[in-house]
C-alpha cells in the first residue's frame, strides 16, 4: 500500500485507504447502584476519506449488568450515541472495564473503555 511518492496510503489493515475512525466515551467512569442505570455519550471521529457508516459494539458486561447502544449503527455524517449501563439489583458491586468498539468499511476497527463501577449499597439504605 503505497501511495503517491512512496509515502504509506494504508490503514492498520493494510486497506487502501487514507481514512480512519476514532471513538471516545465521555464520561470515562460512570458510578451507579445495584437497580440503577447511568448513561455516557459515545463520539465518532471520522479522519481522511472515511465517510461512512460506523457499526457499535460493546463487550465485557458482568453477570447481572447490561449496555445498551442507542443507536447500534451511525449513518454517514452522524457522530454520536449513547451508551447505557444497567445493573440489575442482585448486581455485584465492584469495578468492571466495558470495551466499546466502533467499525466502518475499509478502515481499521478502534476501540475505548468505559468503566462501570457499581457501588455497595448501605445495609440501612434498602
Amino acid at each position: 500500500c503505497t501511495g503517491a511518492a512512496g509515502l504509506s496510503a494504508c490503514n492498520d489493515d493494510g486497506d487502501d485507504t487514507t481514512g480512519d475512525i476514532d471513538i471516545s466515551v465521555t464520561p470515562g467512569t460512570i458510578t451507579l447502584i445495584p437497580g440503577g442505570s447511568a448513561a455516557a455519550t459515545i463520539t465518532i471521529d471520522r479522519s481522511g476519506t472515511f465517510a461512512g457508516g460506523v457499526t457499535l459494539g460493546v463487550t465485557g458486561e458482568p453477570a447481572s449488568v447490561d449496555a445498551v447502544l442507542a443507536p447500534g449503527t451511525l449513518g454517514a455524517g452522524e457522530s454520536t450515541a449513547a451508551v447505557t449501563v444497567s445493573a440489575a439489583a442482585d448486581a455485584t458491586p465492584g469495578t468492571y472495564e466495558l470495551t466499546l468498539t466502533a467499525s466502518g468499511s475499509g478502515v481499521s476497527t478502534d476501540d475505548t473503555e468505559l468503566t462501570v463501577v457499581i457501588e455497595a449499597v448501605p445495609a440501612g439504605a434498602r
